[in-house]
Order: C-alpha cells, then sequence, then structure tokens
C-alpha cells in the first residue's frame, strides 16, 4: 500500500505541476498583453497631447516649428510606471529627441545607432503592437507608432512581469504539494476505515461460516453491499462440499491442458518439453530399443534474413509435414527450437532400414522445398544414434546424436549420418582420445585445409 500512496502522491503532484506551469504560462503571456495595453495607452495620450498643442500653438498664432521642444516638454510631463519609458526619434536625423524623465535618460538599442540606420530599423518594425527589444541592456516589450514627423517608442522592462509569475508558481507549488499531502492522507484514512476495515471483517466472517460457528444471515457488516459476497462464498463452500467428486475431473483437465502446453503451436509437432518428457519416459524402460534423430535446416537463416520470418515459419510447416509423413504416428516428433528438430523412433530399427527412411526424407524436403531449395540451398542435415542397452540416458544420447548431426554438416551438409559407435564428444579442438573417431578425421582435414 505504501507504494501506491506514493504513485498516487507522484501522480497528484506532476499533474499538479503541470497545471501551475500552465496557468503561470498564461499569466504571463496575459501579463504580456496587459502591459501591451499600457504601453499603447501611453503613446495615444502623448501624441494626443502632442497633437493639441500642435493645434493650441497654431491658433494663437505661434511659431509650432519647434517640435523638438514640444515634443521635449510633453514627454517630461508624462508620467510613467517604474521601468517604463517613452522617447522620440525625429525623422529628420534620426536622433532621440527627448524622453520621459522618471527612468534611465540613456537610449541603447543593440547593433542599432541613431541616425539613419536608427531610422531604418523603426521603420521595419510592426507598429502599434509589442515587440522584444534589446534596449539598455536587457530585452523590453516595446511599442512603436509612427507620426508624420518622428517615432514614439514606448518600452517597459519584462522583469516585474516575470517575477510575478515566479512568484504565483512557487505559491501554487507548495499550496499544491500541502495540498496533495493531505489529500493522499485522507484518501489513506478512508480507506483503512471504510474499506480494508470491512474486508477484515468478511475474512474473519468466511472463516466462520466454513468453520461453521457463524449462520451466514448473522453478518453485521455496516456495507449492505458487502453482505451478498458473503452469502455466495458461502454458497460456493456448500457446493464445493456436495461436488467433491467432481475434483478428480478437474484434474482431468488440468493434466490435459499441461499436454496441451507441450506442443508447438507454429508446426503441431511436440515442442523440447513435451519431446524431453516422452523421451526420457521411453528410455526409463527396460528393454527398449529404437533410435534418437536429430534434424536441421541447412541455410535456413538466408531465408529470415531475405524474405522474413513469416517466409521462414511456411518453411518450418512444410518441413514439420514431410517429417510426419515420414515417420510414424507412434514416433515422438518435436521441435526443440528455431529449425532444430527431434524424432525418437519407439521400436527397434536396422541399419538398412534407418538409411532407407532417410534417403527417403531428404528426397522428399528436397521436393517439398523445391524453390527454397534452388534459391537458398535449403535442405536438411540428419544426425541418428541408436537406443539400446549401452545408453539410457536422455543428455548422454543427446550429445551423441548431436555429434552425429556435426558429422553431417561438415561431411558437406543435405545427407546424414548414424553414430552407431556412439561418439558424443563436444571439444572444439581433437584431443585425439580414440583412433577410430571420424569425428576427428573431419576436425583433421579441416584443419589441414586451413592451413592449405
Amino acid at each position: 500500500m505504501k507504494r501506491l500512496y506514493r504513485k498516487l502522491a507522484v501522480t497528484y503532484l506532476i499533474s499538479a505541476a503541470a497545471f501551475i506551469l500552465i496557468f503561470s504560462v498564461s499569466l504571463y503571456i496575459m501579463g504580456r498583453s496587459e502591459n501591451e495595453h499600457y504601453l499603447y495607452q501611453l503613446l495615444e495620450n502623448v501624441e494626443n497631447n502632442y497633437i493639441r498643442t500642435s493645434e493650441e500653438l497654431r491658433e494663437t498664432g505661434q511659431a509650432d516649428s519647434d517640435m523638438e521642444r514640444q515634443i521635449r516638454f510633453i514627454l517630461r510631463q508624462a508620467t510613467t510606471e517604474y521601468a517604463t519609458s517613452i522617447f522620440a526619434v525625429g525623422k529628420t536625423y534620426g536622433e532621440v529627441l527627448g524622453m520621459t524623465q522618471n527612468n534611465q535618460q540613456e537610449i541603447r538599442i543593440r547593433n542599432v545607432d541613431e541616425g539613419a540606420e536608427l531610422l531604418d530599423y523603426l521603420a521595419i518594425l510592426p507598429k502599434d503592437e509589442a515587440v522584444l527589444l534589446y534596449i539598455n541592456g536587457k530585452y523590453q516589450n516595446a511599442v512603436v507608432r509612427e507620426m508624420d514627423d518622428m517615432f514614439l517608442i514606448a518600452f517597459s522592462d519584462l522583469d516585474r512581469v516575470a517575477d510575478n509569475v515566479k512568484l504565483t508558481f512557487w505559491i501554487g507549488s507548495a499550496g499544491i504539494a500541502v495540498i496533495s499531502v493531505l489529500t493522499v492522507l485522507l484518501i489513506r484514512h478512508h480507506l483503512k476505515k471504510y474499506l480494508f476495515g470491512h474486508f477484515r471483517k468478511i475474512k474473519d466472517g468466511i472463516y466462520s461460516i466454513l468453520s461453521g460457528e457463524k449462520d451466514m444471515y448473522e453478518d453485521d457488516s455496516e456495507i449492505p453491499e458487502l453482505k451478498p459476497l458473503v452469502e455466495m462464498i458461502f454458497k460456493l463452500e456448500q457446493e464445493y462440499l456436495e461436488k467433491s467428486r467432481g475434483m478428480d475431473q478437474m484434474e482431468d483437465q488440468l493434466c490435459e491442458a499441461r499436454t496441451e502446453a507441450e506442443y508447438d503451436r507454429l508446426t503441431g509437432l511436440y515442442n523440447r518439453a513435451g519431446s524431453e518428457r516422452r523421451a526420457e519416459a521411453f528410455l526409463g524402460e527396460e528393454n527398449q530399443k529404437g533410435a534418437m534423430v536429430l534434424l536441421d535446416l541447412d541455410n535456413f537463416k538466408r531465408v529470415n534474413d531475405s524474405e522474413g520470418h513469416p517466409a521462414g515459419d511456411e518453411i518450418l510447416r512444410k518441413f514439420a509435414g514431410c517429417l510426419s509423413d515420414t515417420f510414424r504416428r507412434e514416433d515422438v516428433i518435436g521441435r526443440l527450437g528455431g529449425d532444430e528438430f527431434v524424432v525418437l523412433i519407439r521400436n527397434e530399427v536396422s541399419m538398412k532400414t534407418l538409411e532407407d527412411k532417410f534417403k527417403d526424407l531428404l528426397d522428399k524436403v528436397r521436393r517439398t522445398l523445391a524453390e527454397s531449395y534452388e534459391k537458398y540451398q535449403v535442405s536438411a542435415s540428419i544426425g541418428a544414434v541408436p537406443v539400446d542397452d549401452r545408453i539410457r540416458d536422455y543428455k548422454k544420447l543427446y550429445q551423441c546424436a548431436d555429434t552425429a548431426l556435426y558429422i553431417s554438416k561438415y561431411l558437406g551438409k543435405d545427407q546424414f549420418y548414424i553414430n552407431d559407435t556412439l561418439i558424443s564428444c563436444m571439444r572444439r579442438e581433437c584431443i585425439m582420445c580414440r583412433a577410430d573417431c571420424p569425428r576427428s578425421r573431419i576436425l583433421r582435414a579441416d584443419d589441414k585445409g586451413r592451413g592449405e
């Protein structure tokens, strides 16, 4: 339950943090929008004052050509918030004509000098909408307005907006963290009180019913919805006692299910577990004779690499069909994995019969897999070992059959080898333990070929 509580708390905290982050970003966007509106109003007031002053001067007959003096006077009288300034740039020489007095009096726009360069820069900026300008060493939210004889620029430091967002984020995060902890504790309390406590009562009631100490109608749970559960458990217990004989049938069905689990789904043959189980049972019987055969497909990987695994699966199914057609129903035919197969012949068979059977099988495989045989040289290699009183251990018998398959591969593939001398050496390098070992002769011939 502790893990559940931790996951609940983490999920709640992550969700809350995402909500606070989205809220903070929205707050930042709203703050910039409000700041843009404020700067727009400032410029509109300055422009109106400038126009009104110019009209008053013309009505009184005074000269209105001293534009710089007028705008400087108007900007000096303008009142702005902290970290907000307005300045004017004349279109004649591109010089700063004046600016508000309550803030820094120097104007430095990054990579832009006064004069024609400043005029060109202001001319291409969007008008009457917020833009980010790098002024006086930091990014400022700015609004540019163009008049007949000048540009008016209002800008404001965004640090206040960002600080408000940060403060809101951390306060909100702290609040959400407290709420999350309280919520988890409250959920834990209610789960214990209203759910787990009643589960314990139900468990005690079940034990009482099974022992005959309590009638099913004596349940005093505070949750009426749980009473049908107790009644159902009591009913199941009664049915179990009345139908105990059905347990044998269930056991038979379970054995059948286990048997089905021993088959390979792709080919319908026994899988490794099913094959080994039946082989060990056969070897455990006295005086049983037969043969163990290991087979695999030569160059099978080329099909998977070139045409994909579905094509390879189809080849495996066809090869399994060849095995089923060649060997008897009483024989154990299985797929050990990949392209490796096993056949346990469960009757005494002569060497001549084995050879004929293997020749027939190899021919059948070539015909069945003709297209893959011609295209990728897909064939079968077979290794066999007789089953008699000399070896009754499955692992040892498998090693002998594997050695036979190894010899068959090194003899050139697409053929068989019967290991009647029970060679079981699996060493990569020959140590000359037997003078008549055919595997030793193959290794020596292979080493000699490499040396040449």
